[in-house]
């Protein structure tokens, strides 16, 4: 029997993977320390890590995303193909990490600017104005205040803690945005520069209305690329 759970500890140690040593590690309560290791990080991974599974960062891709009528903009929004350029530059000013006792993960930085290019879908009314297209959409968001929060959880897994996160929210506040939609009323594209238009000199109470979806489905993203490394490397290889 002894053999038998010495040969699972040595399986079990075999399959846990590394931080690779390239990547900086911290103590888990210096704050300066991780801040500067996430923000080294992001342009490490920021084209994909094969070695730990991470997909692209930068564009980070969402496969769909739904948003449903708002009192601004009443219509249901479909989104496929999303790909989000411009997270790798953003610039990290502040981190607060709590593992135990309901953790969580909270950074914040300053983006230059994000690009959300998609293939879109829409039916109902924008400021009172009928709307029904579908065609290729770009949402740029200049001098972005990104706020990430992403709720953790400490488990065990073959004698080894670890932590995943549960929930992600990336709230976002530009100082402007622009909107581009093409063909959004079926192929009329006078009134449809005209819709555009309407987006943009409203731009600010529109945001304000859409940052909720936007955000969860940003956040959870996040957290499933996130949980590749959080749910695959123990914590004792994570942090000093």
């Amino acid at each position: 029997m002894k053999l038998v759970g010495l040969i699972f500890a040595l399986i079990a140690y075999s399959t846990a993977l590394n931080l690779p040593d390239e990547f900086e590690r911290c103590k888990s309560d210096d704050s300066k320390c991780i801040l500067n290791a996430i923000q080294d990080a992001l342009q490490k991974v920021k084209n994909g890590y094969p070695s730990l599974d991470l997909p692209s960062l930068d564009p980070l891709h969402i496969t769909e995303m739904t948003v449903h009528a708002g009192k601004v903009i009443q219509l249901v929004q479909n989104y496929e193909d999303i790909d989000i350029y411009g997270l790798s530059n953003c610039k990290l000013s502040g981190l607060t990490l709590q593992l135990r006792d309901k953790g969580k993960l909270e950074l914040i930085g300053l983006c230059p600017h994000i690009d959300i290019n998609s293939t879109y879908a829409v039916n109902g009314k924008i400021l009172m104005l009928d709307v029904n297209g579908r065609g290729k959409s770009l949402i740029r968001l200049e001098n972005l205040t990104g706020k990430l929060k992403i709720d953790l959880e400490m488990f065990t897994k073959d004698n080894e803690e670890y932590v995943r996160g549960t929930r992600g929210m990336f709230d976002i506040n530009p100082e402007n945005c622009f909107f581009k939609f093409d063909n959004i009323l079926d192929g009329n594209q006078q009134i449809g520069d005209n819709i555009n238009q309407v987006l943009n000199d409203n731009w600010r109470a529109i945001v304000d209305e859409l940052r909720l979806e936007y955000g969860e489905s940003i956040g959870t993203t996040i957290v499933n690329i996130v949980n590749k490394i959080f749910e695959e490397i123990p914590l004792k290889y994570i942090f000093l």
